[in-house]
């Protein structure tokens, strides 16, 4: 009664008498033309290694130790904090304490990235990029250093305190090549390596996370730390302790400069003391071990 419509295979219909294939039948032998070739999805989807959301390492899900924890890190921080103090006024102060403050405060920032289970990196002592570049940015912040001592701060302070800077307990008396050496010694290791590690390594940092590492608690802690280190290294006289302030000031900006790096102000405090005990022992600089 109605007109039998003819297959058409453009449309995929059926083909009196052959079997069908489900679409993407293999191109074989009772396979329609016209039909694209099955492709077999992997068994897992591989996930590109370029793609930044997975962390190729698992240590890398941890994010920051030195600013998680909250309020507990904050008053972990600010008893760290207070017996640091207690250790630098008992030293510096009270004179109960022997060698200074640097050893036992160094022994406390051991202690504390023990305790919260950091490296040497979290304070800085991690290897540089590139040492060539770590030397020559220290050896210019010690010129720096030695210029704006000599010709800025020298000149200025003086007239501001009305008292010079007393060098006459700076040693080593006479020319004696075992002092110096001695000296020398000393100096790199409780001045330059023990110092940076306290002041900038350890307290800097243990400051700003009291304050949660923001802009402004780095900012408080450099001025804070600085005051600490000026107190700590100067000689008897307000000139003294305004001047060892501001190498602290310049030291901490460039532990913050070179992205909180201990090595490069390490490097830049040695070299600078190493300069000015060599004028010292040469007798270069007027009034000293006299």
């Amino acid at each position: 009664m109605f007109p039998q419509q003819l297959p058409d295979p453009k449309r995929g219909d059926p083909v009196p008498g052959v079997a069908m294939e489900p679409i993407g039948c293999p191109p074989v032998p009772g396979c329609p033309t016209g039909f694209p070739a099955p492709t077999t999805p992997p068994a897992h989807s591989p996930v590109p290694d370029s793609d930044s959301t997975v962390p190729a390492d698992p240590e890398e899900l941890r994010g920051d130790p030195a600013t998680s924890g909250g309020w507990a890190a904050k008053v972990l921080a600010a008893a760290e904090l207070a017996l640091a103090l207690v250790l630098f006024f008992g030293s510096n102060v009270l004179r109960l304490l022997p060698v200074g403050e640097t050893p036992w405060i160094l022994l406390l920032g051991f202690l504390s990235l023990r305790l919260r289970r950091l490296g040497w990196d979290a304070v800085g002592l991690a290897r540089p990029a590139s040492w060539g570049r770590t030397l020559a940015l220290a050896a210019s912040a010690a010129a720096a250093l030695q210029f704006l001592g000599s010709f800025v701060a020298e000149p200025l302070l003086p007239r501001i305190t009305d008292r010079a800077t007393d060098l006459s307990i700076v040693g080593p008396q006479g020319r004696n090549a075992t002092a110096f050496l001695g000296e020398l010694a000393l100096l790199w290791m409780l001045k330059a390596f023990g110092g940076e590690f306290v002041y900038r390594g350890y307290l800097l940092n243990r400051a700003a996370d009291l304050g949660g590492r923001s802009s402004a608690a780095w900012v408080v802690s450099l001025l804070g730390v600085s005051v600490l280190f000026g107190m700590a290294q100067a000689q008897p006289s307000t000139a003294g302790a305004v001047n060892a302030t501001l190498t602290g000031l310049f030291l901490g900006g460039l532990y913050l400069a070179s992205g909180r790096n201990l090595w490069a102000p390490i490097l830049a405090n040695g070299i600078s003391h190493t300069i000015a005990l060599v004028l010292i022992f040469t007798g270069a600089v007027p009034g000293v071990g006299r």
